[in-house]
């Protein structure tokens, strides 16, 4: 199922928002899940700079 561009714009500081998550669960995501979540949430943000400067 294809990533709808409006639904990268929901969390405005991708990063923030997981720091908190991990910060409030810390038993849930280790290091190593949290550097390939991270990897994902900066891989969507340059996508959604990219998308948005094509349009």
């Amino acid at each position: 199922m294809p990533i709808r561009p409006a639904a990268s714009t929901r969390i405005a500081q991708p990063h923030d928002e997981l720091a908190k998550l991990v910060r409030a669960q810390p038993m849930l995501i280790d290091e190593h899940h949290f550097a390939a979540i991270d990897c994902v949430a900066q891989r969507l943000a340059y996508l959604k700079r990219q998308t948005a400067r094509e349009h």
